[in-house]
């Protein structure tokens, strides 16, 4: 966390080491040359309150460590121990000289030990990006704030997992938890209104709100405190989404991807830029690559479908929502649902496809559902009509998956002059740049 504050250094995120698990990283691999030139590795030994700490850095271009060190402190000191780790590892990194604001000042409370393994661990689950896990980020998070309530890493952490549970929770209205998220955030930027974690939690929850030019403001502030915050370029790049820059939106991406290169999720939604952007064949590559790098990541899957359709790929699309259903452990998810009617429309079963409008309806009569799904449904059987309707319930939901409407499947009915109607509804600008 210290190093990600000095502005010569880009710092990958931690998932960029621990999602490869237990696994012997080749620290030769060429793989990791593009984005990684340093990694900072360690060993942590306990014995009657004290710890052994062995640091080492180590050169990917040559494998070897240019430098090591190790550190005896007592365990409830182990906050001065990690600003003396910093400090040593920058002072042998090939840095430029003297840099103004590397300082290596934490801002962070002197917590017991355990409070940071609860917010980690929750970070952890959070990556994983299921319902399960999410809750089970929350869980973390919680138990990090019981055990020290002032530690504002933990409050941002939470505010995090309620911003992200919207997004995969798809049978509860769409701001069920954001009052829980927006008293978290407001706890930790009262705490350390430095923290640049929690103003990208805040600007996310400015633009569910449809509030753009708070959001902005907030990912600016949250950039400029840390450049090096992969999350915060990538949910950057959602803004530029919804704001009508779908090459800007990209731009983030590819930040937040060389930050953080082993992020299941920043891959997936850097597939999602690609199709957005007009280049679904690049996208689809760099879907196959997220696979290779998370098999049983299922949104990857369902973000293929969504780019299968756009390139007229009907069947693929019927089987990479079926796949994202299977790894999800229920196939019927509205959005699949939605997909695989789309899908067998553009195959001319148009049966199979009012099969699953049916199911759509039905799911709709018992719990909340997007009227996102509805809508793109019946847009694809020419009730246009309807499909706005159910466009303008979403608005007023705050409904997140109005981001899809901005995708290439919809830009016939983003040519719509009654289209124009629900971008004011968001106070967004009447032209948009995507195509």
């Amino acid at each position: 966390m210290h190093l990600r504050r000095i502005p010569a250094l880009r710092v990958a995120a931690h998932t960029a080491l621990s999602s490869a698990g237990a696994k012997s990283i080749n620290k030769r691999d060429s793989g990791w040359r593009p984005a990684i030139n340093h990694v900072v590795e360690g060993s942590v030994q306990s014995s009657a309150g004290t710890l052994r700490i062995h640091v080492a850095l180590v050169n990917t271009l040559t494998g070897y460590e240019s430098w090591s060190k190790e550190f005896i402190t007592p365990r409830d000191n182990l906050l001065q121990t990690e600003d003396a780790i910093a400090g040593d590892v920058v002072a042998h990194l090939p840095l430029p000289p003297d840099p103004s604001s590397s300082t290596l000042a934490s801002a962070d409370p002197a917590v017991y030990p355990e409070v940071r393994d609860f917010y980690w661990v929750g970070m952890e689950y959070l990556n994983e990006r299921t319902v399960p896990a999410i809750k089970q980020a929350i869980r973390y998070s919680h138990k990090s704030i019981q055990a020290e309530g002032n530690y504002a890493n933990s409050w941002a952490a939470l505010a995090m997992a309620y911003a992200v549970l919207r997004n995969y929770t798809y049978d509860e209205p769409p701001d069920t938890n954001y009052h829980d998220a927006l008293s978290a955030v407001n706890k930790a930027i009262s705490l350390d209104p430095s923290l640049p974690a929690a103003h990208a939690v805040l600007e996310l929850l400015y633009e569910q709100h449809w509030e753009w030019r708070q959001a902005r403001q907030q990912f600016q502030l949250a950039l400029k405190l840390d450049p090096n915050n992969a999350t915060a370029h990538q949910w950057y790049a959602i803004y530029f989404w919804f704001t009508g820059n779908a090459q800007k939106a990209l731009k983030e991406l590819r930040l937040a991807k060389t930050l953080d290169p082993l992020s299941p999720i920043i891959n997936a939604d850097m597939g999602r830029a690609l199709s957005y952007a007009g280049e679904p064949q690049q996208a689809a590559t760099q879907f196959r690559t997220c696979i290779a790098l998370a098999p049983r990541f299922g949104l990857t899957y369902t973000f293929m479908a969504e780019n299968d359709i756009a390139m007229g790929e009907y069947q693929q699309a019927v089987d990479d929502a079926g796949m994202a259903g299977s790894l999800w452990g229920n196939p019927e998810e509205s959005y699949l649902l939605m997909e695989e009617s789309v899908a067998y429309t553009g195959l001319g079963q148009r049966n199979l496809a009012r099969q699953e409008l049916t199911e759509l309806q039905q799911r709709a009569s018992q719990h909340y559902l997007s009227g996102v799904m509805l809508s793109w449904r019946s847009w694809n059987l020419g009730e246009k009509d309807q499909a706005f309707a159910q466009l303008k319930r979403t608005v007023h939901d705050h409904d997140q998956y109005l981001m899809l409407v901005f995708g290439p499947d919809w830009a016939s009915m983003r040519a719509d002059p009654r289209f124009a109607g629900i971008r004011k509804l968001m106070n967004l600008p009447l032209t948009t740049g995507l195509h």
